[in-house]
């Protein structure tokens, strides 16, 4: 799975810049727990038609940005070590046990990032 973004490539005041930014949508029931967006997820089937710049199917591209099915993801705290650059490593997934009073039902609660989990392969990025 891949996260759905924009990347351009412009000339601003102070030369030839690149900036890129990472789509987001209402979440669906299972990250509106934690938060009320979530990053567009991307299927691999459909990696080739979002890259396509001329692409122009608004509808499949639509469907594309669609909430990603919870079905296919988990929830679960992690350390907040996951919020600094500094840390780099594989145990920044991992769960860890929190109590239910501090945690609540993720919102409010600590500063967790979720990694998503599709179909049993673990997204390099946590939100």
């Amino acid at each position: 799975m891949g996260m759905g973004g924009l990347l351009e490539h412009w000339h601003g005041p102070e030369g030839d810049e690149t900036t890129f930014t990472i789509l987001t949508i209402n979440a669906n029931s299972l990250m509106a727990k934690i938060h009320d967006r979530m990053p567009v997820i991307i299927k691999p089937e459909d990696y080739a038609i979002w890259i396509d710049t001329n692409f122009t199917d608004v509808i499949k591209i639509q469907a594309m940005t669609r909430p990603y099915p919870e079905r296919f993801m988990e929830a679960y705290p992690v350390s907040r070590k996951v919020n600094s650059p500094k840390h780099d490593s594989p145990d920044l997934i991992e769960e860890v046990q929190v109590s239910r009073s501090l945690f609540g039902n993720f919102k409010n609660g600590l500063d967790c990032k979720v990694p998503m989990t599709a179909s049993g392969q673990s997204v390099s990025m946590c939100v």
